[in-house]
């Protein structure tokens, strides 16, 4: 689920001000520049979106669409 911040908080990735969500896998909090998504589709019609942050995003386990397969 997506975690929307209302109040002001730092991201997580560049120290900036300006936090609006959390990364779905480590929950740190990221600002619109630092936050990366991606489509989940699953079954006919349904998709879902997921915000994660940099590390996160190319994590296989996290994301499987968008992550990095091991070498």
């Amino acid at each position: 689920m997506i975690q929307v911040i209302l109040e002001e908080t730092a991201c997580g990735v560049c120290g900036k001000g300006g936090a609006v969500m959390r990364c779905m896998g480590c929950r740190v909090p990221l600002c619109r520049a630092c936050y990366r998504f991606d489509l989940f589709g699953h079954g006919c019609g349904s998709v879902n979106t997921l915000i994660f942050c940099p590390v996160c995003a190319e994590d296989i386990d996290l994301n499987p669409w968008g992550g990095k397969r091991p070498d």
